[in-house]
């Protein structure tokens, strides 16, 4: 009679424990990783997010005020072709006399001092009749120009710049930039 040999399955060797832990380690860092550049992109996209929407809203009001102004009343920005940075002081039409119309008994249009300005927690002031706003936040530079050729028009340059933190000491940077020319209506 022959004797068959059978091996006994009652469990797993000390080798293939270790090989299916391996593997599960290694599954589990790839995972982790996928995760991380997911929260990572999520965190840098917000940041993204916020420096436009702060230039948009600045630019969106420095257009609208200088549209509305003439190229004889911008005070600090002469038609040279070079960029000034900071400030901007400019009149705008407005009912000064509180009659309802820009206009004064003759004729003349009333017009009311505006000026932006940068101030130290990087942000976009507007100043206009002893009031202030703030224009935008996360401000990085603001720039004015205009050019002997077109003296009508304003171009205005600016930077936003949002910083978020990311698993405390790392984190990111979103710039965004915002350019254009305005023309003056008046």
């Amino acid at each position: 009679m022959t004797k068959k040999y059978c091996k006994k399955n009652n469990g797993l060797t000390l080798i293939e424990m270790m090989i299916v832990l391996v593997i599960f380690v290694l599954i589990g860092e790839a995972i982790a990783y996928i995760l991380s550049s997911g929260e990572g992109a999520w965190y840098m996209s917000d940041a993204k997010i916020v420096a436009t929407q702060e230039g948009r809203r600045a630019m969106s009001a420095v257009i609208r005020e200088v549209r509305q102004s003439a190229s004889s009343v911008i005070a600090n920005c002469p038609a040279d072709g070079i960029w000034r940075a900071a400030q901007l002081n400019f009149n705008i039409p407005a009912d000064t006399d509180g009659d309802g119309d820009v206009l004064d008994a003759l004729e003349n249009i009333e017009w009311t001092a505006v000026s932006y300005s940068t101030t130290a927690q990087l942000q976009i002031q507007r100043q206009s009749g002893g009031t202030n706003s703030i224009l935008c936040n996360n401000l990085l530079n603001v720039y004015f120009r205009r050019q002997a050729a077109t003296p009508d028009v304003l171009e205005v340059a600016l930077w936003t710049q949002k910083w978020t933190a990311y698993k405390a000491a790392q984190g990111w940077t979103a710039s965004e930039v915002f350019t254009c020319n305005i023309k003056m209506r008046n």
